[in-house]
């Protein structure tokens, strides 16, 4: 059973390790910009529709990632909970 739990220990451990990595790499998203900023055509020839389309799709990537790093890192901290449970001692005994 102390080895079951230890690798439940530090398999908790790697996957909040992993979800951290995730979201280091793939940054949490931010809000849309309230403006455009400058009126100047993008300048590789696509229109507005395409920019705003790429934009979106960014963003949904984006919180896909921050939503599989920040469940990695609960599921981690889950598993570390349960493999460390039998030892925490709920009454102290003298």
């Amino acid at each position: 059973m102390s080895h079951c739990l230890i690798w439940l220990n530090e398999g908790g451990l790697v996957l909040a390790m992993i979800g951290g990595l995730i979201l280091f790499f793939w940054r949490l998203p931010s809000p849309p910009p309230m403006s455009w900023g400058p009126t100047d055509p993008p300048p590789d020839s696509r229109t507005a529709a395409d920019v705003v389309l790429a934009s979106e799709r960014q963003r949904l990537f984006l919180l896909l990632m921050a939503r599989f790093g920040l469940g990695l890192i609960i599921l981690g901290f889950a598993l570390q909970v349960v493999a460390n449970f039998p030892y925490v001692q709920l009454s102290p005994s003298q």
